[in-house]
């Protein structure tokens, strides 16, 4: 896809997906934009800590070369990264950028009702494993959300624990 001159994007959470996201391209040797201040404030943590995750910041001045030579963009979100790319590179050179962008989403929703173009990458587990955790863990209260919360609560009840959904 880069080799073809095209531009990978992937949406991903600030938190947590992003790095891993970053670390899994850097590790293919692909270079890696952050489209998001919030992302990298994120990574600065997790580099304090140690783990190595070389990205440029979308407002880094060698930012328009590595998308020249080949780079992915990891955002948590694109109209974000978008508007920020159009006020650093003005409307010409940003649609011939935003024309060479090709869109991933990484959630575990892609798979499921949202079938969005990407990859089911998910920060948790399944119904299953949400129900065995559960029964491992052993919880006093088990606080269910999400638009399913109910659903999980009823499963977890049946299962003796005692759970709350939170709609």
């Amino acid at each position: 896809m880069i080799d073809g001159g095209r531009i990978p994007l992937f949406h991903a959470y600030s938190l947590g997906k992003a790095q891993e996201t970053i670390a899994l391209l850097q590790t293919g040797g692909l270079n890696v934009i952050s489209g998001n201040t919030s992302i990298d404030k994120v990574c600065s943590v997790y580099m304090r800590h140690g783990v190595d995750l070389r990205h440029l910041s979308l407002r880094s001045t060698e930012t328009s070369s590595a998308l020249e030579e080949g780079a992915a963009i990891v955002s948590s979100s694109s109209r974000h990264t978008l508007n920020g790319m159009k006020s650093l590179y003005g409307e010409k050179k940003f649609r011939e950028l935003e024309s060479k962008i090709e869109y991933f989403n990484l959630s575990g929703w892609t798979i499921g009702k949202y079938r969005r173009q990407g990859f089911p990458l998910s920060a948790h587990s399944d119904f299953k494993g949400l129900l065995s955790f559960a029964e491992s863990v052993k919880p006093r209260v088990a606080y269910c959300f999400t638009e399913n919360g109910r659903i999980l609560s009823k499963h977890l009840s049946d299962q003796g624990i005692h759970s709350v959904p939170i709609e």
